[in-house]
């Protein structure tokens, strides 16, 4: 078994390419061994394993500025949602994970803060279209509506803090 780091001639690692050498590398993300073109071992690139590289994230740069997709293997579950490509949005995969089923189309996931990237859960949910259309394009205009719509929001977390609270303690009380 060969060791991290080590290099060898194409052939000698059973390669076509007579002239290249290659290096016995970990994937980075899942730690798979494998050899690696030394070139591209020290350019950087390829050091994740191609199951690793198929769904690694990536931040979309055209339409959907700001968005992270994910690309999905066709055995995955939840790859009735991706496109032709096979990505599909995070946030939108997330969504679909904790409820355990694919989303519909018109089911959108909002972000809470506005923040794109953001996919934890906490800052997810699930809403309408038209709920949507009210919540970002008629109060985008209006400081104050962003501000009260998040205050109502915070309230209502920290009302549910407080029953839950309440009922953990009712509940040590028995």
């Amino acid at each position: 078994m060969p060791r991290v780091g080590e290099i060898r001639k194409a052939q000698d690692v059973g390669r076509r390419n007579r002239g290249e050498s290659y290096t016995f590398l970990p994937c980075q993300d899942c730690g798979k061994e494998r050899w690696l073109r030394l070139v591209y071992a020290k350019q950087g690139k390829h050091l994740r394993c191609p199951q690793c590289a198929n769904i690694a994230r990536r931040m979309t740069r055209r339409l959907f500025l700001g968005y992270v997709q994910v690309v999905l293997n066709k055995d995955n579950p939840f790859y009735p949602m991706a496109d032709n490509r096979g990505t599909v949005f995070e946030h939108r995969l997330v969504m679909a994970q904790y409820l355990g089923r694919c989303l519909l189309k018109p089911e959108l996931v909002h972000h809470k803060n506005g923040i794109r990237d953001d996919n934890r859960l906490e800052n997810l949910e699930l809403i309408s279209r038209a709920n949507h259309t009210l919540r970002t394009k008629f109060c985008d205009k209006c400081g104050l509506q962003k501000q009260i719509r998040l205050l109502k929001w915070q309230i209502k977390e920290l009302q549910e803090q407080v029953k839950a609270l309440t009922t953990s303690l009712m509940g040590v009380d028995k």
